[in-house]
């Protein structure tokens, strides 16, 4: 899983740390041996069994030529179908990752760097000019940033949840005309920080995130999709957004914990998992949905 969480190898980086490092593989290894793993495990286990999956590769489109930012480009748009992911590199060198179903527009001018979020979830990787803000519109919101990373998801209601990564970024309501900007003094959310903002007035909840929570966060740029007790409803509507198959839970089983890592867009994986560990079965309906119901009848 090194790959998954590469935050936890920069602990590894000195000859002491990498000593103990290889003994508790080694340990792990022996223990791995007489485990019978799935991709998913109860979230009340306490020593879940997880298998490793190659992550998932990115395609990498580049534009056709490179120009300074302080020239005008011709609007573009850049979209992912659901289940796919695409890394950007654009004009200026800054970085855009999209993730499924997601959907941004990109123009610059000689005043800023303008990205509108139509749809889906994006992470960016900001190249500085201090002459020109990076300035990305999510529903009602206009987030600013020089030189930094962060990532953005724009949810059902306009809702957006922005997690900073590097740096800092400046959050405020959008004034909506031919060139956006804030409309009122922008709130500060620094790196290792969580925002949650809701449509309407000016509301902002923000939280810290320790560097393990920000890999899970961002485990979708891997290919995978990591749960940690949260009810199956839940789990069903996030991998509902890498597939185009829908599923149909039954009332006993909604707020089943699940946790474990997940393949994004597996769902013969997560039926088998869900079957193996948790109980609870499945059958295709003649509308083509996916059913699911406890395995052993409830007595």
């Amino acid at each position: 899983l090194a790959e998954l969480f590469p935050l936890e190898q920069q602990a590894l980086a000195n000859p002491r740390a990498r000593r103990f490092a290889l003994g508790a593989c080694a340990a792990a290894l022996a223990g791995v041996a007489v485990v019978a793993a799935f991709t998913f495990f109860p979230a009340k286990s306490p020593s879940p069994a997880v298998v490793a999956v190659p992550e998932a590769q990115p395609t990498i489109t580049e534009p056709a030529a490179i120009a300074p930012p302080v020239q005008a480009v011709a609007q573009q748009v850049y979209e992912t179908a659901v289940g796919e992911q695409s890394t950007v590199r654009l004009s200026d060198g800054s970085i855009v990752t999209l993730n499924t179903d997601s959907s941004i527009e990109v123009r610059y001018d000689d005043v800023q760097r303008a990205v509108r979020l139509l749809r889906g979830e994006v992470y960016f990787q900001v190249a500085h000019d201090a002459n020109h803000p990076f300035r990305v519109q999510a529903g009602d919101r206009l987030l600013e940033a020089v030189g930094t990373a962060f990532n953005v998801r724009l949810g059902s209601g306009n809702d957006v949840r922005m997690m900073v990564t590097e740096g800092k970024v400046s959050v405020a309501p959008l004034v909506p005309d031919a060139l956006p900007r804030p409309s009122a003094a922008p709130a500060i959310v620094g790196a290792g920080n969580l925002a949650v903002m809701r449509e309407g007035p000016m509301a902002i909840v923000v939280q810290g995130l320790d560097p393990t929570e920000i890999e899970v966060q961002l485990s979708w740029q891997h290919g995978m999709l990591v749960f940690d007790g949260e009810p199956l409803e839940a789990v069903l509507l996030e991998i509902g957004r890498y597939t185009t198959v829908v599923f149909a839970p039954d009332d006993s089983i909604r707020n089943v914990r699940v946790g474990g890592y997940f393949r994004a867009g597996d769902v013969d994986g997560l039926l088998l998992a869900l079957r193996e560990s948790f109980d609870i079965d499945s059958r295709q309906t003649a509308d083509g949905r996916i059913a699911l119901f406890p395995a052993t009848p409830v007595r």
